[in-house]
């Protein structure tokens, strides 16, 4: 099961069709996998707001998405999840909050040093800094980093050469620093959007 998770609002596709972005890859394993792209009412951020009954994303997605799908699907692995730019960012902090539920995470281009409420409309999902600091992947990594270089495999993987390439090369230097084990690659220079080639 691989949780293929929206940058954007409702259906939206600015940045591109995340499904459709997987149909078109060839390897064979992904013909043994199933593939779930939920929506979200605003931009997602993958948190829950401090205040706002209204702005409950990771809520949504753990006890409305995920129960629907495994009602319906049956899978012996623990979950995967994918994303790029905000959903990246919303993969690496799902993981690393609820590290029993889910195998591993991937990121590509995302903004996974994302300190403040100052960019990429964070404010209105996570309201504070406060909360922000719940959700905060540099403080998830390092309350998780003796679990997570105990395990005998890569739990986290981070992709991309193109709007965040320094965010990447940072949080690499990071996980190297804490011994974390984690795929880091950066690849040729593409558009940051779902449809470059890149998955």
């Amino acid at each position: 099961m691989i949780y293929v998770l929206p940058v954007e609002a409702e259906e939206d596709t600015q940045w591109g069709d995340p499904l459709q972005a997987v149909d078109v890859c060839t390897p064979t394993w992904l013909q043994r996998a199933i593939f779930v792209a939920p929506t979200f009412a605003q931009l997602p951020w993958y948190a829950d707001h401090p205040s706002d009954p209204g702005v409950q994303q990771e809520k949504h997605f753990l006890k409305a998405v995920m129960p629907y799908i495994t009602g319906h699907f049956s899978t012996k692995d623990q979950p995967l999840l994918l994303g790029f730019s905000k959903s990246g960012w919303g993969a690496w902090t799902v993981r690393l909050r609820h590290t029993d539920r889910f195998a591993k995470a991937v990121a590509w281009d995302a903004p996974l040093m994302t300190k403040d409420l100052k960019h990429y409309a964070t404010r209105p999902i996570l309201g504070s800094l406060e909360n922000l600091r719940s959700y905060q992947i540099i403080e998830l990594l390092k309350r998780r980093a003796q679990d997570e270089t105990s395990l005998d495999t890569k739990r986290l993987a981070l992709f991309g050469n193109s709007n965040f390439l320094a965010e990447h090369e940072t949080m690499h230097a990071l996980l190297t620093e804490l011994v974390l084990p984690h795929a880091f690659a950066l690849g040729p220079k593409r558009k940051h959007h779902w449809q470059t080639g890149w998955l």
